[in-house]
């Protein structure tokens, strides 16, 4: 069965990669420093017998809010904005270009670059909650006798992206990434999920291919959980595990629906962009209801995101 393949309106290159610990302090490394995907993630009968305890403190003090660890990147790396017009999140461009629903995010311009962040935290997920999810994987491919923080590992991308003018602009942005293939030496996408997988890639997969594919990554391992009880205590539970190429997502956005198609995407893309760049004049939030991006006039930026972007180019080298 052919796949789709990706258009030239959206291209990807691969910058580097970093970690970052708990207060998104960065040190740089290479891909085979990440985790390796181990077998064990890929054996359904250890899986079913591992659980790990859902502690009372799942919190999202492991998210960041503002592009911390990624500033302190280019602090010591500043000729990596040369070329670039955008700052952001991956998940950003990828809620952005999977649907058409409503987003509200924020942006601050300074030298002539737009610096976007979310206006208060991630869009809601249908899915366990993520650091309970990232905690199960880490377990399951570490073998760890419990949890604890392990830094996260991340890279750094940049797309070229057409504005609504004609002009051709890059955006940079960072990204997790949850484990490394060594034998392919490819980066693999490990998803948690209480659905089974066809409705996974229904109400997901469209998210889940733009992701990878702002990634480089060729590679979804998805695992449907439930929550079991053990003496009052919850537990994650994994029940059952399917991969998935990114490059056969395209094929069950378009037949799932005709509105999800990847040309489609990358035109949200180019919209999402065209409008930063045409109300951001000042630091401003934007609103898409509709499909159509307008600024929010009863909403402010917060001043902890003017603040961090001010002390990055205040402090750079």
């Amino acid at each position: 069965m052919p796949t789709i393949q990706p258009t030239n309106a959206l291209s990807v290159e691969v910058v580097g990669y970093y970690k970052r610990d708990r207060e998104s302090q960065i040190a740089i490394i290479k891909p085979n420093q990440f985790p390796e995907i181990k077998q064990s993630v890929m054996n359904e009968k250890f899986l079913r017998n591992h659980r790990i305890l859902l502690e009372k403190n799942f919190t999202d003090e492991e998210v960041e809010h503002y592009m911390e660890s990624l500033f302190n990147l280019l602090r010591t790396n500043r000729n990596l904005l040369d070329d670039v017009k955008f700052v952001t999140f991956r998940q950003i461009i990828a809620n952005v270009a999977s649907s058409n629903e409503d987003l509200v995010i924020q942006v601050v311009p300074y030298n002539e670059r737009f610096f976007i962040c979310w206006f208060e935290s991630f869009p809601p997920c249908l899915e366990i909650p993520l650091a309970a999810s990232k905690a199960f994987w880490r377990e399951v491919t570490e073998n760890s006798s419990k949890f604890q923080f392990n830094p996260f590992h991340k890279g750094v991308f940049k797309s070229m992206v057409e504005l609504s003018d004609g002009s051709k602009e890059k955006v940079l942005y960072s990204a997790e990434l949850d484990n490394y293939d060594a034998r392919k030496h490819r980066f693999v996408e490990v998803k948690s999920t209480i659905f089974d997988r066809a409705e996974w890639l229904k109400v997901r997969g469209p998210f889940a291919y733009w992701q990878s594919r702002l990634s480089s990554v060729d590679k979804i391992v998805i695992g449907k959980t439930k929550v079991t009880h053990q003496n009052t205590k919850p537990f994650i539970v994994i029940e059952k595990i399917s991969v998935s190429s990114t490059a056969d997502l395209p094929l069950w956005i378009d037949q799932l629906s005709s509105t999800r198609t990847v040309e489609d995407g990358e035109q949200r893309c180019k919209q999402f962009l065209s409008a930063v760049q045409h109300f951001g004049d000042s630091a401003k939030v934007l609103r898409r209801t509709g499909g159509i991006w307008s600024v929010d006039e009863c909403k402010m930026v917060s001043q902890d995101f003017i603040d961090v972007v001010l002390n990055y180019e205040n402090n750079s080298g």
